[in-house]
């Protein structure tokens, strides 16, 4: 309270008179208004808490040093934060791909095995599997029967485990019930 009734005018009229050259000062550096806002603000609010001791000295080439090195850190700051928000998006986006690429190779080794089903049975498996018909309706649109159809996917499902190395559990039953 003492502080500001014995140095209250004079460091009004410090702030009056600096803000402005300040701020287009620390806004050389950051280029970005409200950064550059933050660090006169907190230039200011340093010389303030330490006014006794540099009003002895110069106020004017502490805060423009205060602004200086305030201005650096932040720009360096942003520099590490934009260093480390590029290495994140390249990581995600390789990751992505790596991992779109891997979906397509197995894609692609699926369709490999589909094309080397009997017709028939690849036809059971697309109707049970993508057209997504129960047992017993493929097996009454072929006019077999439903444990016809259980072969016909069974086999397909062995293929597809052969090819990627998948080991059945025992008493696996296969999906799409009667």
């Amino acid at each position: 309270m003492l502080k500001q009734l014995k140095y209250g005018k004079e460091f009004e009229a410090l702030f009056k008179e600096h803000y402005t050259p300040l701020y287009h000062y620390a806004y050389r550096f950051l280029n970005d208004m409200e950064t550059s806002k933050d660090v006169v603000s907190s230039a200011f609010e340093y010389l303030w808490q330490n006014y006794e001791e540099i009003r002895k000295g110069s106020p004017v080439s502490a805060l423009y040093r205060t602004v200086r090195t305030k201005s650096i850190d932040c720009w360096r700051h942003a520099q590490v934060e934009a260093k480390y928000a590029e290495v994140y998006s390249q990581t995600v986006s390789e990751t992505d791909e790596d991992e779109e690429e891997e979906k397509e190779e197995q894609l692609e080794r699926v369709r490999k095995v589909l094309e080397q089903l009997p017709p028939q049975t690849r036809h059971i498996l697309e109707e049970c599997y993508f057209n997504q018909r129960k047992y017993a309706e493929v097996a009454e649109m072929l006019n077999i029967s439903t444990n016809a159809v259980k072969k016909h996917i069974m086999k397909a499902l062995r293929l597809l485990r052969e090819e990627f190395n998948i080991k059945k559990r025992e008493n696996e039953v296969p999906e799409q019930g009667e």
